[in-house]
C-alpha cells in the first residue's frame, strides 16, 4: 500500500515507507499506528503528524508538526527516540517547546 501524505523537498532515494490502515512502516521499522503525514528533508529527521494536525513548520530549515501547542516531530519506538526534553507518545515524539528541537 502506497503512503498517502508524505511530502519531500528532496530525492527519497533509499527511504521505504508503506503502511496499512492500522500500523505505519519507516526505513523498516514498524510503527503500531497510521500518521496522517510524513515530511522528508535532506539533513532533517523525519517529521510526522497526526489528524486533525496535517501541515508543517519549520525551525532551522528543518520540519515540524505544530498541534495544540505541542509540537510533534519523530517517530518512535521509546524515549530514547526523542531528543532531550521530548516523549514518546502514541509513536511521535513530543515537545513542550520548539526550542527542544536544537
Amino acid at each position: 500500500m502506497q503512503y498517502p501524505h508524505i511530502y519531500s523537498n528532496t530525492s527519497c532515494k533509499g527511504l521505504q515507507v508503506s503502511g496499512s490502515s492500522e500500523e505505519a512502516y519507516i526505513n523498516g521499522i514498524r510503527y503500531g499506528r497510521k500518521f496522517s503525514a510524513i515530511y522528508v528533508k535532506k539533513s532533517c529527521p523525519i517529521a510526522v503528524c497526526e489528524k486533525p494536525c496535517t501541515s508543517f513548520q519549520m525551525f532551522r530549515n528543518c520540519p515540524y508538526c505544530d498541534c495544540d501547542g505541542f509540537i510533534y516531530r519523530e517517530p518512535c519506538i521509546s524515549l530514547e527516540d526523542c531528543r532531550f526534553g521530548g516523549v514518546c507518545e502514541y509513536y511521535i515524539c513530543r515537545y513542550t517547546t520548539i526550542n527542544a528541537l536544537l
